[in-house]
C-alpha cells in the first residue's frame, strides 16, 4: 500500500504557526517572553 502524496498533521496548529517580526514589534505588543516573564515575576513579589 503506497501512500505517497499524502499529508498528515496532528496537534494544535495554532502552535505551529511562527514569524519573523523586529523586537519594536515584540516591545509594542509585551511580547518579549524572556524579559516579560522575568518583570512580571518581579513585580508579583
Amino acid at each position: 500500500m503506497a501512500y505517497e502524496g499524502i499529508l498528515l498533521g496532528m496537534g494544535n496548529p495554532l502552535l505551529d504557526i511562527s514569524s519573523v517580526v523586529d523586537e519594536e514589534f515584540l516591545q509594542r505588543s509585551d511580547w518579549l517572553v524572556a524579559e516579560s516573564t522575568e518583570e512580571r515575576e518581579r513585580e508579583r513579589d
